[in-house]
């Protein structure tokens, strides 16, 4: 995978569910979401439900937790090893 021409390679699943707040803020107009094995609908429900502020951020991170086993991360977001993970990633 790549991104913004960094190419990443990792076990863990890149997470800014939490963030999307913060990415409106600074003007972000769209996100991409990857396809995953299992739960790809219901991540994407997460999404909408987040960006129609149907849901908060926790609640939307507590379901994710549920649908996936995987360790999530989001250093780069914070200026941090790709593979750090904040309190919001999960």
């Amino acid at each position: 995978m790549t991104l913004n021409g960094i190419q990443t390679q990792s076990a863990n699943r890149y997470n800014l569910l939490g963030e999307l707040d913060a990415m409106i803020g600074l003007g972000v107009d769209s996100v991409r979401v990857s396809p995953q094995a299992f739960h790809t609908p219901r991540i994407l429900a997460l999404f909408r439900g987040r960006l129609d502020g149907t849901m908060n951020a926790a609640e939307a991170m507590s379901q994710l937790n549920r649908w996936t086993a995987d360790t999530m991360c989001d250093g780069y977001w914070y200026g941090k090893a790709g593979m750090a993970q904040t309190a919001s990633a999960g």
